[in-house]
C-alpha cells in the first residue's frame, strides 16, 4: 500500500461522516511534523483524497510554532480552526504567516 493510504482513508471516511465534498472545504490543518516522509505521505494523502481540489484549500500546519505537542495536539488543532472559523481567517503557518498549497508543500510528496 502506498505511504499514507491509511491517511487518506481517514480523510476521506471523515469528509463522508461530515456531508461535505472538498470544493466545501477552506482550511486544513495538517499535522506536519517537519520530518520529511511523514510530511510527504501526509500531504500526499491530501492530495490523493481531494485531488485537484487541493490547490484551492489554505493549509496551515500549526505544529512549527508550537512544537510537537504530542496528546496536547488533540486539543489544540481542533480549537485553532474553531477559533478562526467565525473570523474567517487563516491562522499563520507555525512561525510564519500565511499558508502553502499542500500539493506543493514538499518536492518529495507522494504523488496521487
Amino acid at each position: 500500500a502506498p505511504k499514507g493510504a491509511g491517511l487518506a482513508r481517514a480523510i476521506s471516511a471523515a469528509i463522508a461522516d461530515a456531508g461535505v465534498s472538498p470544493e466545501q472545504i477552506g482550511l486544513i490543518i495538517p499535522h506536519g511534523t517537519g520530518v520529511p516522509a511523514e510530511d510527504a505521505a501526509e500531504a500526499g494523502a491530501l492530495v490523493r483524497t481531494l485531488g485537484e481540489q487541493v490547490e484551492a484549500i489554505a493549509a496551515s500546519p500549526l505544529t512549527g510554532g508550537f512544537g510537537n505537542l504530542f496528546a496536547g495536539a488533540g486539543a489544540v488543532q481542533p480549537a485553532v480552526p474553531a477559533m478562526a472559523l467565525p473570523r474567517q481567517a487563516v491562522p499563520p503557518a507555525g512561525q510564519r504567516e500565511g499558508h502553502r498549497s499542500l500539493a506543493k508543500a514538499d518536492s518529495r510528496r507522494v504523488p496521487h
